[in-house]
């Protein structure tokens, strides 16, 4: 990634927290723009442009992992913000910003997130796995899309919302999640549902 955040401590960020600000990152072939992945708490990602850049689970932006059995990722109190996150790819997750299992309390607010494209879930946005209290508001969110292939999913071209669950396993749900006030216009979820927002179990 352009820039790669993690802690072995839990509580080095909570008592200084950190920023990413003011940056353009462009050009990353696997790792994506920006990647949070443990105990980055309270990191603040503001001002920057992100584009042109490919990751597995995010093209732009990732907080967290995807499916990882038996680790628990702890990133409490993100905050992206002002950003142009444009024209970025994700190769198994979303395109724009993905936001896995133990994220709480993360605010997504005020960026412009357009262009960006996947093959899995969320074009411009996904929310996957268990992280309660989360923010989406005041965003620009268009033009994003995602292609359905038969076994990757292809839903939400805007934003996904869902639990992350092992196949024919139960999961433990998204928790609450607030979207407020965004533009959500031009977002394509190829043959998947939810051109521009998707919810699901």
């Amino acid at each position: 990634p352009g820039f790669m955040v993690y802690s072995k401590s839990a509580d080095a960020f909570k008592t200084t927290p950190a920023r990413i600000d003011g940056f353009q990152i462009v050009g990353s072939i696997a790792g994506g723009g920006i990647s949070l992945f443990n105990n980055a708490h309270k990191m603040r990602i503001s001002n920057n442009r992100i584009t042109g850049n490919q990751g597995k689970f995010a093209g732009g932006v990732l907080v967290g992992m995807q499916g990882q059995l038996g680790t628990t990722y702890d990133n409490q109190d993100v905050l992206i913000e002002r950003n142009q996150i444009y024209k970025n790819g994700g190769v198994d997750g979303a395109g724009g910003i993905a936001i896995f299992s133990g994220a709480t309390g993360y605010k997504i607010v005020n960026n412009d997130i357009v262009g960006n494209f996947c093959r899995s879930y969320g074009g411009g946005i996904a929310h996957l796995g268990l992280s309660p209290n989360g923010l989406i508001a005041n965003n620009r969110i268009a033009y994003n899309e995602v292609f359905y292939a038969l076994l990757t999913g292809g839903d939400g071209g805007g934003i996904c919302i869902q639990g992350e669950a092992a196949p024919g396993a139960v999961g433990t749900g998204a928790g609450s999640v607030t979207i407020l006030n965004n533009l959500i216009q031009g977002n394509l979820a190829g043959s998947g549902h939810g051109g521009g927002i998707r919810a699901a179990t």
